[in-house]
C-alpha cells in the first residue's frame, strides 16, 4: 500500500476490499472503528489525503481534479472491491469512478454514498472557507464531527485548519458536469436528522447509476457514522455479504 491508503488489519487473502474515502478533514482512523465489525474475509483500507493524520505535515491538495488523480494512480485494484464515501468523500467517489471508467480500469460491484445530496443538485450555502478562524472554528462546532476537545487545542487546530480549509473550499467549489450513468447499484446511507440531507430528495442518486438506488436512514445528524456506529456497520456487512464467494 502507499501513503494513500491505509490498512488497519491487513488481510491478505480477505476476498473483497472496502475502500473508503474521507469526509472534510477526515484522516483514514475515523474509518477504524468498523474494522472490527468486518469478518475475516472483508479487508477495510482508508484513504489517507496530504494533511491529516500521518500525512500532518504535508501541504493538502488545493483541487479536485488532483485529489483524484491521486487516489486513482494509487488505488489497490489486485481484488474486488466496494466502494464508500462520507460527505465531501461522496464527491471524490463518484469523480473517481468516473475517472477509472475513463481510463479502463476496474470499477467497485457497489458504491456507498453516506451523507451527500444527489449531486446533480445544486444547493447555494454560505462558504465556510473564507471565514476568519474564529468563525470557521463556531460552524465547525455545529456541524458535529470534530471532539471539542480538539476544536479548543488552539496548537492541533492551528495543524488541521489548512486541510479543513482545503476540504470546504473542494465542497463549495465542486460543480459537476453530466454524469453518465454508472454501471453498478447504488445504496445511500443518511442521518435522518441531517438538515443538510433531506431525506426526500435521496431517492434522485439514482440518476447516477444503472442499478437501483436504495436508501436507508439512521438516527443522527451529518456524522451518524460516528454517532450510529454499530447499525452503520451492520449495514455494510448486509451489503458486503452480497458479494461474498461471487
Amino acid at each position: 500500500m502507499s501513503l494513500w491508503f491505509h490498512t488497519f488489519r491487513p488481510r491478505p487473502v480477505a476476498e473483497l476490499r472496502l475502500i473508503c474515502l474521507p469526509f472534510a478533514g477526515g484522516s483514514a482512523s475515523h474509518y477504524q472503528p468498523f474494522v472490527s465489525g468486518l469478518p475475516s474475509w472483508v479487508e477495510l483500507c482508508a484513504a489517507q489525503l496530504p494533511g491529516r493524520g500521518s500525512r500532518l505535515r504535508e501541504a493538502p491538495l488545493q483541487r479536485m481534479d488532483q485529489v483524484v488523480e491521486a487516489l486513482r494512480q494509487h488505488l489497490p485494484l489486485d481484488k474486488p472491491w466496494l466502494l464508500f464515501g462520507h460527505s465531501l468523500g461522496c464527491r471524490l467517489a463518484v469523480e473517481l469512478m468516473l475517472a477509472l471508467r475513463a481510463h479502463d480500469q476496474r470499477l467497485p460491484l457497489h458504491f456507498i454514498a453516506s451523507g451527500c445530496r444527489p449531486l446533480q443538485l445544486t444547493r447555494t450555502v454560505p462558504p465556510l472557507s473564507p471565514l476568519s478562524d474564529e468563525a470557521f472554528i463556531r460552524r465547525l462546532q455545529d456541524y458535529g464531527g470534530t471532539p471539542p476537545e480538539v476544536l479548543a487545542h488552539q496548537e492541533l487546530m492551528a495543524l488541521v485548519l489548512p486541510a479543513l480549509r482545503a476540504d470546504f473550499r473542494l465542497v463549495e467549489e465542486y460543480r459537476p458536469g453530466e454524469i453518465p450513468p454508472l454501471p453498478l447499484p447504488v445504496t445511500v446511507f443518511s442521518g435522518r436528522q441531517d438538515a443538510d440531507v433531506p431525506p426526500a430528495e435521496l431517492p434522485q442518486w439514482q440518476a447516477l447509476f444503472t442499478e437501483p438506488a436504495e436508501v436507508q436512514l439512521f438516527d443522527g445528524g451529518h456524522f451518524f457514522i460516528q454517532q450510529n456506529q454499530k447499525d452503520v456497520a451492520d449495514a455494510l456487512l448486509q451489503i458486503l455479504q452480497r458479494y461474498q464467494e461471487r
